[in-house]
């Protein structure tokens, strides 16, 4: 049996995968870096929840590792893995979540790592953790805060994006961005990230986005496209937007 064969069997790896790395490896050797963990969150015991990881790049990510202080105060919109991953390592973060019942999955998780912790460590903050859901529009009736993604483009968002106004300007350290409404989020977050504080958006190269996402005055923007794990899209891109001024 092949290692190709071998790795089949025991991951669910689609022939869409490997012409996606095929593709990926002929544009962007250094990538094989990422091959042997890529691989790995393929398993079927392997997600962002059970890894307490955010679902961005690898590099990303590695970006984010660095960027994490004790002292920080950070705000998301979209929860999961990152709320984990951040909560363990800032003094105070406010996450707002769309999905009931996702929400109550996070919820759980979060509660078991108040009472046991966990290998990659006990929960530095207590997180402000949101549930807002969205408004279904009415006909005809259009939106500032729609979302583009299938199944949910009939929503209004509104509540959900504005939570932020809640609090002061220059009250955030990191802003992640990875739920919905998106754009919505960014214009949102511009006013609430500190001087020298960044803002990241996930899944940045998306179609719906093109032409629209446009760095903001006083604002200096990085491109972190690469290798994403788990199942989905193999090459994803997130933005960071760093506050200048």
């Amino acid at each position: 049996m092949s290692i190709k064969q071998v790795l089949q069997k025991r991951w669910p790896i689609t022939r869409r995968h490997w012409d996606e790395w095929r593709g990926i490896l002929a544009r962007h050797p250094t990538s094989a870096a990422w091959l042997v963990p890529w691989f790995a969150s393929q398993a079927v015991t392997r997600t962002p929840l059970a890894d307490e990881a955010p679902w961005i790049p690898f590099v990303a990510r590695r970006w984010l590792a660095r960027q994490l202080r004790p002292g920080l105060r950070v705000f998301e919109w979209g929860s999961g893995g990152s709320t984990m991953f951040l909560a363990r390592r800032v003094a105070e973060l406010v996450s707002v979540e769309h999905d009931a019942e996702w929400y109550e999955l996070v919820r759980e998780r979060l509660a078991k790592l108040r009472t046991n912790g966990s290998r990659a460590g006990a929960l530095r903050s207590e997180p402000g953790y949101r549930l807002v859901l969205p408004r279904p529009l009415l006909e005809g009736e259009n939106t500032a805060y729609g979302s583009g993604q299938p199944g949910q483009t009939h929503l209004d968002f509104e509540a959900y994006v504005r939570v932020i106004e809640e609090f002061p300007d220059a009250s955030f350290d990191l802003i992640l961005i990875d739920g919905r409404a998106r754009l919505a989020c960014l214009g949102a977050a511009l006013g609430k990230v500190r001087v020298g504080g960044h803002i990241l958006l996930d899944n940045s190269n998306y179609p719906r986005y093109e032409g629209k996402l446009v760095c903001p005055a006083n604002f200096e923007r990085r491109d972190f496209p690469g290798v994403s794990p788990y199942r989905g899209a193999v090459w994803t891109q997130s933005t960071v937007f760093h506050r200048l001024r």
